[in-house]
């Protein structure tokens, strides 16, 4: 099911956050973090040193860099949970009407850290 996501990108910083929710947790997966409401549903997915990470991902034709991601007007996402893995697909939508899509899978969550039951 495709879901819409707000999303803000840091140029400065080169951070691209795409959210719908307020997070209960995070998991941190190289330049990747992943937030999780309280049922362990995918609700924001922050991309550190976004412009390397999505043109090292690109399987199109757009070109991906900062002043691209500066331009973003929309995104969408598709989160499927498969066999043991959540297969996260992001559609992100530019003012100049280019579109990219990437796709990555990440093993599903299936308890909480022992260390958010200290916090």
């Amino acid at each position: 099911m495709q879901r819409k996501f707000h999303v803000d990108y840091d140029n400065e910083n080169d951070s691209l956050f795409l959210y719908r929710a307020k997070s209960q947790g995070s998991v941190e997966l190289n330049n990747m973090i992943l937030d999780f409401d309280k049922n362990k549903d995918l609700v924001g997915l922050e991309i550190l040193q976004a412009s390397r990470f999505l043109q090292d991902m690109n399987i199109s034709d757009v070109k991906i860099g900062k002043r691209m991601l500066d331009s973003i007007i929309d995104c969408r996402i598709d989160i499927k949970h498969q066999g043991g893995f959540l297969i996260i697909k992001f559609f992100l939508f530019f003012e100049n009407k280019q579109e990219y899509a990437a796709s990555f899978s990440v093993p599903s969550i299936k308890e909480s850290s022992p260390l958010a039951a200290e916090a």
